[in-house]
């Protein structure tokens, strides 16, 4: 998704500005990517992170 893609590179609120998006909305969307690239999958489960706690990683990790 490019409109995630390009919150690697610079905040949320400059991309939601950019494409004219709810701050909240641009968000939503990048945290949702993060955690289905954080779900770790086995052949006999798969352990899903709550959004809360992924979005809590992640924001430790930036500042």
């Amino acid at each position: 998704m490019q409109i995630v893609e390009a919150c690697h590179a610079r905040t949320i609120s400059e991309v939601a500005r950019e494409y004219q998006l709810a701050y909240t909305t641009v968000e939503r969307w990048f945290y949702e990517l993060a955690l289905t690239q954080l779900i770790e999958e086995s052949p006999t489960r798969i352990v899903w992170m709550s959004l809360r706690f992924v979005k809590d990683i992640l924001m430790r990790q930036v500042f």
